[in-house]
């Protein structure tokens, strides 16, 4: 929260310099002074790819080796999210500018594939392993538009905050029918990370008040885990020294939102 006010502190002073540059330049189309704000809102939604997968080796107990690999890396069907914020014209640059704040949901993501649990004898068992993903996106961003042919907006935007990611409903099961599961099991999980985004797109006025955007965008969401690994290991539920994470993940965004500016 503080990161994000501080950044809506910079984009105001910035707004604020300026309309003091282009006063002091003798710029007469601009008249800071009676240039009005307007309130932002905005919803948007779209398709989102997100590798939640990967492979990753582990030594736990009793020199056992385990390694996972994703067959099929996590694919969310969508992400919804909406902004809220204001929007300042700088007329000097042919600029709208909104500043404001966002909320980003991803997911579920799916993630399935194999798990070896290699033992030092040489024998090993197969299992297939699932766990799904998802995560919950908070930015402080800003959108900065020109105008070309009236009403046509290319737009430029770029956002900080944090995202907290979850990782859980964990399930691994012997591949051979009848086969001992030597697999451990995890907990489900939550993490806070630091998060960004950054984008492009096109704006389109609709009337006076609303415009319909299309683009693309690009969110760094940080790392995330499975926690609390166990295993039964002669009749004993014991704790592994591990835990099964993925690192850097990121969402490739298609974006559609409506935009309403009053």
């Amino acid at each position: 929260m503080r990161l994000g006010i501080f950044v809506l502190g910079i984009i105001e002073a910035c707004l604020h310099s300026s309309c003091t540059l282009a006063g002091e330049s003798g710029i007469s189309d601009i008249n800071c002074a009676t240039t009005n704000n307007r309130s932002v809102i905005s919803f948007f939604g779209g398709y989102t790819y997100i590798d939640a997968g990967g492979r990753a080796s582990y030594f736990g107990r009793d020199g056992i080796v385990y390694s996972y690999r994703s067959s099929k890396d996590g694919r969310s069907d969508g992400f919804i999210g909406g902004f809220l914020g204001i929007e300042h014209p700088i007329s000097w640059y042919n600029l709208l500018v909104q500043a404001g704040m966002e909320y980003s949901y991803f997911g579920p993501v799916g993630v399935q594939g194999f798990n070896t649990a290699a033992m030092a004898s040489g024998a090993s068992t197969l299992h297939r392993y699932h766990y799904s993903f998802l995560a919950h996106q908070f930015l402080a961003s800003a959108k900065f538009l020109t105008t070309t042919h009236e009403r046509f907006h290319p737009y430029a935007s770029v956002g900080i905050g944090a995202a907290v990611n979850h990782m859980g409903n964990f399930r691994a099961t012997a591949v051979e029918a009848g086969g001992m599961n030597t697999s451990p099991f995890f907990l489900d999980n939550n993490v806070t990370q630091f998060s960004y985004s950054v984008g492009l797109g096109v704006d389109v006025d609709v009337n006076q008040y609303a415009r319909f955007g299309l683009g693309y965008r690009f969110s760094g969401l940080g790392d995330a885990a499975l926690k609390g690994g166990r295993m039964i290991a002669n009749n004993q539920l014991v704790s592994v020294p591990f835990s099964l994470g993925i690192h850097n993940i990121h969402a490739n965004q298609l974006v559609a939102q409506i935009t309403f500016a009053v």
